[in-house]
């Protein structure tokens, strides 16, 4: 995801570009694959990496933390940890077999949320 939401109508031509399109899209294909609920969510990014001045509309990365979390609020998706803001961008790790997420900033040491 790249943006909160779009302001030209490109969603529907790239929908996991944007928090408030990408989020029903992962809900929807989990559903639909028959993947057990309920669903849990960690969230991890909206880092402050360039001046608001290179930015359309200012604080894109906090902008991308609330339209997740309202996007999950709307698929009553509870938020169980999260590692979310600062300068620094991340790296992360997703282990599909237990959920466990380890995320490492740039420069930083690893951990697990």
């Amino acid at each position: 995801m790249l943006l909160p939401e779009s302001y030209n109508g490109d969603a529907e031509a790239v929908p996991g570009r944007f928090a408030s399109t990408a989020v029903p899209l992962v809900v929807d294909a989990s559903r639909g694959a028959g993947a057990p609920g309920p669903y849990t969510a960690k969230i991890v990014g909206g880092a402050t990496l360039f001046a608001d001045v290179l930015t359309t509309h200012g604080r894109v990365g906090e902008r991308n933390v609330w339209a997740t979390r309202a996007a999950l609020t709307t698929a009553s998706i509870a938020v169980v940890a999260e590692d979310v803001g600062g300068t620094t961008g991340r790296s992360l790790w997703f282990d599909i077999g237990t959920g466990e997420v380890t995320v490492r900033p740039t420069g930083g040491e690893p951990r697990v949320i």
